[in-house]
């Protein structure tokens, strides 16, 4: 065995020692494409966990809502009921008030059919287009609880004005 024969053979033991060697012929390389795709599909998924915990909690925050404007409309109702009791003329607030109610069960509504439909958009392969199909009611949801809010503020306005005539 020449010098450089005996170089090579040890630079091969030291390089890959038995317990590499092993390791080595237990694990198959990953090809370029092979972790590219894991790498998208991990991203793919967290992605989707993120989209699952924002969705809960934006679902969660207007039913909250919707649950609060339920409470003043009882609130609002009954103080409007005392005060017609009394023989002020409420009634133009009592439309408001109603206005209010109906439009708040139209989101609750909305709400409760809009939960099944986040579901089958987190289970689609596209996302961003899936969630887009979503946006219109989540838009119409806000255009009412805004519209609600305008009109229990205007029913206040109203009975507040005819307490100082009063």
């Amino acid at each position: 065995m020449t010098k450089n024969q005996l170089l090579g053979v040890l630079a091969l033991g030291l390089a890959l020692s038995p317990l590499a060697a092993s390791r080595a012929q237990e694990t198959p390389l990953r090809t370029a494409p092979e972790a590219v795709q894991e790498r998208v599909a991990e991203r793919v998924a967290t992605r989707k966990e993120r989209l699952t915990t924002i969705s809960q909690r934006i679902i969660e925050r207007l039913t909250k809502l919707s649950n609060r404007f339920d409470e003043t409309i009882t609130r609002l109702s009954a103080h409007l009921e005392r005060k017609t009791a009394t023989g002020a003329d409420l009634a133009t607030a009592k439309t408001k008030v109603e206005e209010a109610a109906k439009l708040n069960a139209e989101v609750k509504s909305t709400l409760a059919a809009l939960i099944p439909k986040v579901a089958t958009a987190l289970s689609a392969t596209e996302l961003k287009t899936s969630f887009q199909t979503l946006r219109p009611e989540l838009e119409k949801i806000r255009t009412n609880l805004r519209t609600i809010h305008t009109t229990l503020m205007e029913a206040i306005k109203l009975v507040r004005a005819t307490e100082t005539t009063n």
